[in-house]
C-alpha cells in the first residue's frame, strides 16, 4: 500500500516499528511477492547466522560453528513455518552479525568493528526497540582482547554513533513521509496498548521459554561447567547475550515462539561451547559432553521431522479466494482492488488479499485495538480510540468498500463468535445498514485461532 501513496502511520494504521517496512521492502524488491519469497528471505537469514556462529566460535574449531548452527536452524524449523521470516528472527541475526564483527576484531582495538556493531544494533532496533538490551554484550566481550583498555567511554560512543544511523534514516523517511508526528503518536499510546494485550502469565511464559530438549540441553550444560571447573572465555559475552534475548522474550510478555530467537541465538553457541570443552576433561565431565552433543543430534532430526510433517492452513486463504473471483468479473480480480476490506487481524484476509495483488479501501490494517476492551485502555489511549473509530468510520461513510470481510475472532485474546462487533454498537448498526451478508464460512480452529469470515456486499 505504501507504493499506492498511503503514508506510514498516517494512513496506514500499524503497529510495526519503520525498520519492518525496510526489511519488507527489501524483501518484495529483492526476491519477490509471496510466501516463496519470505522462505529464501528465511534461509538467507539462518545462512547469516551460520556464518557469524562460525565466527563466534572459530577458537574451538569448525565442528563449533557447524553444531551452534544446525541447532538453531532446527529449533527455528520446528517452530513451523508461521515462524518464517519473523522481526525477532532478523533482530537475532543482526545481532550476531555485530557480535561476530566484535569478536574478529576483538585483538585490534577496531573502531570499524565497535561502529559495524551499533550500526547493526541500530537497525535492529528500529525493528523492535527491546533489541538495544544487546548493547551490553560489548561489555561482556572475553576479559583479554583489545576492547578491555580502558577507553569504555570512548568505545561507547563510537558505538552509538553507528547505532544512530539507522533510526535517523528511519526518522528522515518518516519525515519525507509527513508521517513522523502520526508516528510519534502510534509508538507513544497504540504500540503500548497493542503490547499489554494478550500478555501471556508468568507460570506460561517460562513454561513455553525453553523446549524440554532444551531445557535438557540446559541442564548438562551447568553440571558440564559446576563438576568440571571448566574456563570458557565467550561464557561471559553469551551468557549476557542469552539474557539479553530472555530479557526481552520477557518483557513483550506473549510467549509467541519467535520471541524466543534472539535468546536461543547465544543459547546454542554457549552450550555447544560447553559441551566442547567439557570433551577436554575427563571422568564425569567428559561423559557429560559426550552427553550433551549426543542428546542434540538426537533432537536434530525429530526437529526436522517436525517442521517437515508442519503444514500452513490454508482454508481461509483457499475459500476466499474463491468467494472473491466469484464476485469479480471473469479473469478480471484486479477490479475489486481498492474496494474490499478486511475487518481483521491474522486471521488470513490480509494475506489473501496480498496474495491476489488487492489493495484495501483504507488503511485500517487490524482490528484488534478497534474493538479494545474499555478497561485495557488509559484515557489518552481511549481518545485515540475513539479517533481511530471516527476516523474509520467517516472513510467507510464516504468511500464505502464494495466488499467487508469479517473474521469471528479479535486477535489476540478474545472474544470469538464475531462478539467483537458488540463492542462497538456504530461499526454494527453500519454493517447492518449498509451491507447484505452474502457468505459465512465456518472452518475449523487453526494456529491463528478460530477460523472463518463473514463476507458482506455493498447494498
Amino acid at each position: 500500500m505504501l507504493e499506492h501513496h498511503h503514508a506510514p502511520y498516517r494512513d496506514l494504521i500499524d503497529f510495526q516499528m519503520p525498520g519492518t517496512y525496510a526489511v519488507d521492502w527489501l524483501v518484495m524488491h529483492a526476491l519477490g511477492t509471496g510466501a516463496l519469497a519470505w522462505r529464501i528471505y528465511d534461509l538467507g537469514l539462518l545462512v547469516l547466522a551460520g556464518l557469524a556462529l562460525f565466527t563466534i566460535c572459530r577458537p574451538y574449531g569448525h565442528f563449533a560453528g557447524f553444531y551452534a548452527a544446525s541447532l538453531f536452524a532446527v529449533f527455528h524449523a520446528r517452530d513451523g513455518i508461521a515462524q518464517t521470516g519473523q522481526r525477532d528472527l532478523t533482530i537475532a541475526i543482526l545481532v550476531l552479525i555485530g557480535v561476530a564483527v566484535l569478536i574478529s576484531q576483538m585483538w585490534r582495538n577496531s573502531l570499524a568493528s565497535r561502529l559495524c556493531f551499533g550500526i547493526c544494533l541500530g537497525a535492529a532496533t528500529t525493528i523492535k526497540p527491546t533489541a538495544i538490551l544487546f548493547l551490553a554484550c560489548f561489555y561482556f566481550l572475553p576479559a583479554d582482547s583489545a576492547y578491555n583498555t580502558g577507553r569504555r567511554l570512548r568505545q561507547t560512543l563510537e558505538i552509538i554513533l553507528g547505532l544512530l544511523i539507522a533510526p535517523i534514516a528511519a526518522g528522515l523517511w518518516l519525515l519525507r513521509n509527513h508521517a513522523l508526528r502520526a508516528f510519534w503518536t502510534t509508538a507513544s499510546t497504540l504500540v503500548p496498548l497493542h503490547a499489554r494485550l494478550g500478555h501471556a502469565s508468568l507460570a506460561y511464559l517460562f513454561k513455553w521459554a525453553l523446549t524440554p530438549s532444551l531445557l535438557a540441553l540446559s541442564c548438562l550444560a551447568l553440571a558440564c561447567r559446576w563438576i568440571g571447573k571448566i574456563q570458557l572465555p565467550q561464557r561471559r559475552l553469551l551468557f549476557a547475550g542469552t539474557l539479553c534475548g530472555a530479557a526481552s522474550y520477557f518483557m513483550q510478555g506473549k510467549g509467541f515462539p519467535y520471541h524466543r530467537y534472539p535468546a536461543y541465538a547465544f543459547l546454542f553457541p554457549l552450550l555447544t561451547l560447553e559441551f566442547l570443552s567439557a570433551l577436554r576433561k575427563v571422568g564425569a565431565t567428559r561423559i557429560l559432553g559426550y552427553s550433551g552433543l549426543a542428546l542434540g543430534t538426537i533432537t536434530a532430526p525429530l526437529c526436522v521431522s517436525r517442521a517437515v510433517h508442519d503444514r500452513w492452513p490454508m482454508e481461509t486463504q483457499a475459500f476466499l479466494t474463491a468467494d472473491l473471483r466469484a464476485i469479480a468479473q471473469p479473469g478480471k480480480i484486479g477490479s475489486l482492488s481498492g474496494h474490499v476490506q478486511c475487518v481483521d487481524s491474522i486471521s488470513g484476509c490480509a494475506t489473501t488479499l496480498y496474495d491476489l495483488n488487492l489493495i484495501q479501501s483504507t488503511g485500517q490494517m487490524q482490528d484488534e485495538l478497534l474493538f479494545a476492551a474499555p478497561p485495557k485502555e488509559s484515557s489518552r489511549q481511549a481518545r485515540e480510540i475513539a479517533d481511530l473509530r471516527r476516523a474509520f468510520l467517516a472513510e467507510l461513510i464516504k468511500n464505502p468498500p464494495k466488499l467487508l470481510i469479517v473474521s469471528p475472532w479479535l486477535f489476540p485474546e478474545g472474544p470469538d463468535s464475531y462478539q467483537k462487533l458488540q463492542r462497538w454498537p456504530e461499526f454494527l448498526n453500519l454493517l447492518q445498514q449498509r451491507f447484505i451478508l452474502r457468505e459465512e464460512r465456518r472452518l475449523a480452529p487453526n494456529i491463528n485461532g478460530p477460523a472463518g469470515y463473514r463476507l458482506y456486499v455493498l447494498r
